[in-house]
Protein backbone atom coordinates (compact mmCIF):
# COMPACT_ATOMS: atom_id res chain seq x y z
CA UNK A 1 0.00 0.00 0.00
CA UNK A 2 1.32 3.30 -1.07
CA UNK A 3 0.07 6.87 -2.26
CA UNK A 4 2.37 9.62 -3.82
CA UNK A 5 0.90 13.22 -3.50
CA UNK A 6 2.58 15.75 -5.75
CA UNK A 7 2.12 19.22 -4.71
CA UNK A 8 4.27 22.23 -4.67
CA UNK A 9 7.31 20.57 -6.50
CA UNK A 10 7.36 17.84 -3.17
CA UNK A 11 7.11 14.09 -3.68
CA UNK A 12 5.08 13.11 -0.83
CA UNK A 13 4.68 9.23 -0.41
CA UNK A 14 1.90 7.86 2.28
CA UNK A 15 2.92 4.51 3.48
CA UNK A 16 5.26 2.70 1.74
CA UNK A 17 4.21 -1.46 1.13
CA UNK A 18 5.61 -3.92 -0.89
CA UNK A 19 6.01 -2.71 -4.26
CA UNK A 20 6.55 0.80 -3.68
CA UNK A 21 9.57 1.14 -5.25
CA UNK A 22 8.78 -0.59 -8.65
CA UNK A 23 5.59 1.90 -9.28
CA UNK A 24 7.57 4.70 -8.48
CA UNK A 25 9.89 3.93 -10.87
CA UNK A 26 7.07 2.91 -13.63
CA UNK A 27 5.69 6.17 -12.50
CA UNK A 28 8.73 7.87 -13.82
CA UNK A 29 9.96 8.92 -10.42
CA UNK A 30 13.44 8.91 -9.52
CA UNK A 31 13.79 7.37 -5.80
CA UNK A 32 16.24 9.96 -4.92
CA UNK A 33 13.60 12.70 -5.51
CA UNK A 34 11.57 11.60 -2.73
CA UNK A 35 11.02 14.19 0.02
CA UNK A 36 8.94 12.67 2.40
CA UNK A 37 7.43 9.71 3.64
CA UNK A 38 4.28 9.51 6.03
CA UNK A 39 3.33 6.56 7.64
CA UNK A 40 -0.08 6.02 8.79
CA UNK A 41 0.47 2.59 10.90
CA UNK A 42 3.04 -0.10 11.29
CA UNK A 43 1.20 -3.33 9.82
CA UNK A 44 3.67 -4.70 7.51
CA UNK A 45 2.10 -3.96 4.59
CA UNK A 46 2.11 -0.22 5.16
CA UNK A 47 6.08 -0.15 5.99
CA UNK A 48 7.65 -3.32 4.12
CA UNK A 49 8.48 -1.25 1.23
CA UNK A 50 10.11 1.60 3.41
CA UNK A 51 13.77 -0.08 3.80
CA UNK A 52 14.12 -0.68 -0.07
CA UNK A 53 12.83 2.97 -1.20
CA UNK A 54 15.45 4.35 1.03
CA UNK A 55 18.61 2.11 -0.09
CA UNK A 56 17.73 2.27 -3.80
CA UNK A 57 17.10 5.65 -3.40
CA UNK A 58 20.60 6.41 -2.24
CA UNK A 59 22.49 4.20 -4.84
CA UNK A 60 23.47 6.47 -7.72
CA UNK A 61 22.52 4.55 -10.10
CA UNK A 62 18.80 4.16 -8.62
CA UNK A 63 18.08 7.22 -6.81
CA UNK A 64 21.26 9.47 -6.23
CA UNK A 65 19.43 11.06 -3.65
CA UNK A 66 21.58 13.86 -2.00
CA UNK A 67 20.43 14.98 1.38
CA UNK A 68 18.33 13.06 4.14
CA UNK A 69 15.87 10.53 3.87
CA UNK A 70 12.73 12.10 5.98
CA UNK A 71 10.20 9.54 7.30
CA UNK A 72 7.30 11.06 9.12
CA UNK A 73 5.28 9.23 11.55
CA UNK A 74 3.89 8.80 14.73
CA UNK A 75 5.01 7.79 17.72
CA UNK A 76 7.00 4.44 17.23
CA UNK A 77 8.67 5.74 14.05
CA UNK A 78 12.16 6.58 15.77
CA UNK A 79 12.13 2.94 17.18
CA UNK A 80 11.51 1.90 13.55
CA UNK A 81 14.37 3.81 11.95
CA UNK A 82 16.74 2.92 13.83
CA UNK A 83 15.37 -0.48 13.65
CA UNK A 84 16.30 0.27 9.98
CA UNK A 85 19.93 1.61 10.26
CA UNK A 86 21.26 -1.52 12.96
CA UNK A 87 19.53 -3.71 10.36
CA UNK A 88 21.49 -2.60 7.24
CA UNK A 89 24.29 -0.99 8.76
CA UNK A 90 26.62 -3.39 6.14
CA UNK A 91 25.09 -2.38 3.24
CA UNK A 92 25.90 1.11 3.61
CA UNK A 93 29.29 0.32 5.13
CA UNK A 94 30.45 -2.03 1.96
CA UNK A 95 29.07 0.35 -0.34
CA UNK A 96 30.85 3.41 1.04
CA UNK A 97 34.58 1.63 1.62
CA UNK A 98 33.58 0.42 -2.18
CA UNK A 99 33.47 4.02 -3.01
CA UNK A 100 30.11 3.32 -4.93
CA UNK A 101 28.57 6.29 -2.47
CA UNK A 102 29.07 8.45 0.14
CA UNK A 103 28.03 8.26 3.78
CA UNK A 104 26.49 11.52 4.04
CA UNK A 105 23.72 10.32 0.85
CA UNK A 106 22.23 7.57 2.99
CA UNK A 107 21.45 9.46 5.73
CA UNK A 108 17.35 8.62 6.90
CA UNK A 109 15.59 10.81 10.12
CA UNK A 110 12.60 9.92 11.52
CA UNK A 111 10.09 12.66 11.98
CA UNK A 112 8.17 11.65 15.11
CA UNK A 113 5.03 13.34 16.30
CA UNK A 114 2.41 12.19 18.97
CA UNK A 115 -0.79 10.00 18.28
CA UNK A 116 -3.36 12.78 17.79
CA UNK A 117 -1.60 13.81 15.20
CA UNK A 118 -1.99 17.85 14.38
CA UNK A 119 0.35 19.80 11.28
CA UNK A 120 3.07 16.88 10.20
CA UNK A 121 4.87 18.98 7.52
CA UNK A 122 4.57 22.40 6.70
CA UNK A 123 6.71 24.18 3.52
CA UNK A 124 6.17 26.49 0.66
CA UNK A 125 2.28 26.47 1.00
CA UNK A 126 2.31 22.48 1.45
CA UNK A 127 0.52 21.61 4.55
CA UNK A 128 0.24 17.97 5.55
CA UNK A 129 -2.04 17.39 8.73
CA UNK A 130 -2.26 13.95 10.52
CA UNK A 131 -5.36 12.92 12.19
CA UNK A 132 -6.51 9.77 14.16
CA UNK A 133 -8.29 6.84 12.93
CA UNK A 134 -10.01 3.50 14.60
CA UNK A 135 -8.88 0.49 12.98
CA UNK A 136 -10.29 -1.69 14.97
CA UNK A 137 -13.30 -1.43 17.42
CA UNK A 138 -11.49 -1.51 20.67
CA UNK A 139 -8.62 0.70 20.23
CA UNK A 140 -5.87 -2.46 19.91
CA UNK A 141 -4.29 -1.08 16.95
CA UNK A 142 -2.56 2.59 17.99
CA UNK A 143 -1.45 4.62 16.75
CA UNK A 144 -3.18 4.69 13.60
CA UNK A 145 -3.90 7.86 11.16
CA UNK A 146 -4.65 9.28 8.22
CA UNK A 147 -3.72 12.42 6.49
CA UNK A 148 -4.94 15.24 4.59
CA UNK A 149 -2.80 17.28 1.95
CA UNK A 150 -3.53 21.23 1.34
CA UNK A 151 -1.61 23.64 -1.46
CA UNK A 152 -3.19 26.05 -3.35
CA UNK A 153 -6.83 25.77 -2.58
CA UNK A 154 -6.98 21.84 -3.51
CA UNK A 155 -6.94 19.12 -1.01
CA UNK A 156 -6.77 15.41 -0.66
CA UNK A 157 -7.51 13.21 2.32
CA UNK A 158 -5.97 9.53 2.61
CA UNK A 159 -8.27 7.63 5.03
CA UNK A 160 -5.39 5.36 6.36
CA UNK A 161 -7.37 1.81 7.67
CA UNK A 162 -10.03 2.26 9.46
CA UNK A 163 -13.71 1.70 10.12
CA UNK A 164 -15.97 4.49 9.57
CA UNK A 165 -14.41 7.39 11.94
CA UNK A 166 -15.46 10.96 12.68
CA UNK A 167 -11.93 12.36 11.94
CA UNK A 168 -12.62 10.69 8.62
CA UNK A 169 -15.58 12.81 8.32
CA UNK A 170 -14.36 16.07 9.82
CA UNK A 171 -11.47 16.60 8.03
CA UNK A 172 -12.58 14.94 4.01
CA UNK A 173 -15.55 17.51 4.18
CA UNK A 174 -15.59 19.16 0.56
CA UNK A 175 -12.55 17.89 0.02
CA UNK A 176 -11.27 17.50 -3.47
CA UNK A 177 -9.79 14.10 -3.54
CA UNK A 178 -11.41 11.58 -0.68
CA UNK A 179 -9.08 8.21 -0.85
CA UNK A 180 -10.45 5.55 1.01
CA UNK A 181 -10.03 2.01 1.94
CA UNK A 182 -12.69 -0.55 1.98
CA UNK A 183 -13.10 -3.88 2.40
CA UNK A 184 -16.04 -6.46 1.24
CA UNK A 185 -16.81 -9.96 -0.11
CA UNK A 186 -19.15 -11.53 -2.23
CA UNK A 187 -21.07 -13.59 0.87
CA UNK A 188 -20.96 -10.29 2.81
CA UNK A 189 -20.89 -12.72 6.26
CA UNK A 190 -17.69 -14.07 5.56
CA UNK A 191 -14.12 -13.14 7.53
CA UNK A 192 -16.28 -10.80 9.83
CA UNK A 193 -12.55 -10.30 11.74
CA UNK A 194 -11.64 -8.58 8.09
CA UNK A 195 -14.70 -6.08 8.46
CA UNK A 196 -14.11 -5.43 11.83
CA UNK A 197 -11.05 -3.59 10.43
CA UNK A 198 -12.26 -2.06 7.77
CA UNK A 199 -14.91 0.11 5.72
CA UNK A 200 -17.39 -1.20 3.92
CA UNK A 201 -18.79 -0.37 0.62
CA UNK A 202 -22.32 0.43 2.28
CA UNK A 203 -20.28 2.39 5.02
CA UNK A 204 -17.76 4.02 2.85
CA UNK A 205 -21.10 5.28 1.06
CA UNK A 206 -22.31 6.74 3.87
CA UNK A 207 -19.32 8.47 4.32
CA UNK A 208 -19.11 9.97 1.04
CA UNK A 209 -22.27 11.03 1.02
CA UNK A 210 -21.79 12.93 4.42
CA UNK A 211 -18.52 14.72 3.11
CA UNK A 212 -18.95 15.28 -0.37
CA UNK A 213 -16.16 15.32 -2.18
CA UNK A 214 -15.55 16.30 -5.72
CA UNK A 215 -14.15 12.81 -5.93
CA UNK A 216 -14.52 9.61 -4.34
CA UNK A 217 -12.02 6.77 -5.00
CA UNK A 218 -10.96 3.70 -3.46
CA UNK A 219 -8.00 2.00 -2.55
CA UNK A 220 -6.27 -0.60 -0.34
CA UNK A 221 -8.96 -2.93 -1.09
CA UNK A 222 -9.79 -5.48 0.37
CA UNK A 223 -11.57 -7.56 -2.27
CA UNK A 224 -11.50 -11.58 -1.08
CA UNK A 225 -8.44 -13.49 0.32
CA UNK A 226 -8.55 -16.48 -1.37
CA UNK A 227 -9.94 -19.32 -3.39
CA UNK A 228 -12.42 -20.04 -1.11
CA UNK A 229 -13.19 -16.50 0.10
CA UNK A 230 -14.48 -14.72 -3.14
CA UNK A 231 -14.56 -11.05 -4.17
CA UNK A 232 -16.47 -9.32 -6.30
CA UNK A 233 -16.19 -7.31 -9.14
CA UNK A 234 -15.36 -3.30 -8.98
CA UNK A 235 -18.78 -2.94 -11.12
CA UNK A 236 -20.71 -5.06 -8.09
CA UNK A 237 -18.13 -2.57 -5.45
CA UNK A 238 -19.58 0.30 -6.63
CA UNK A 239 -23.02 -0.36 -6.96
CA UNK A 240 -22.99 -1.73 -3.06
CA UNK A 241 -21.72 1.68 -2.38
CA UNK A 242 -24.15 3.46 -4.90
CA UNK A 243 -26.77 1.96 -2.11
CA UNK A 244 -25.58 5.29 -0.20
CA UNK A 245 -23.78 7.19 -2.43
CA UNK A 246 -24.40 8.37 -6.28
CA UNK A 247 -21.87 10.87 -6.72
CA UNK A 248 -18.04 10.48 -8.52
CA UNK A 249 -16.30 6.81 -7.69
CA UNK A 250 -13.60 5.25 -8.48
CA UNK A 251 -11.98 1.76 -7.62
CA UNK A 252 -8.48 2.55 -7.93
CA UNK A 253 -5.57 0.49 -9.82
CA UNK A 254 -2.04 0.71 -9.66
CA UNK A 255 -0.32 3.88 -11.23
CA UNK A 256 -3.67 5.72 -11.68
CA UNK A 257 -3.07 9.42 -11.11
CA UNK A 258 -6.00 12.57 -10.21
CA UNK A 259 -4.35 15.88 -11.84
CA UNK A 260 -6.24 18.64 -8.96
CA UNK A 261 -6.75 21.61 -11.21
CA UNK A 262 -8.94 24.59 -10.37
CA UNK A 263 -11.94 23.69 -12.18
CA UNK A 264 -12.09 19.67 -12.66
CA UNK A 265 -10.45 16.42 -11.28
CA UNK A 266 -8.76 14.30 -14.77
CA UNK A 267 -8.30 10.79 -14.18
CA UNK A 268 -5.50 8.77 -15.49
CA UNK A 269 -5.67 5.17 -16.12
CA UNK A 270 -2.26 2.99 -17.72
Amino acid sequence: MSTLVQAGGYNLVFDAGRGAVIRLTQAGIPLGKVDGVFLTHYHSDHVNGLSDMWMTGYIPAFGGRQGDFNVYGPTGVLALVEGLKIAHADDIRVRVADGELKKDTTNIVAHEFPAEGGVVFNQNGVVVTAFKVEHDHHGAIQPALGYRVDYAGRSVVISGDTIPTANVLKCGKGVDLLIHEVAEFQDIHAVQQVYAHHTNPREAGEIFNQTKPKMAVYSHIVNGVSSKIIGIPDEVLIQRTKVNYQGPLVVGRDLMSFLLTPTKIETYTP
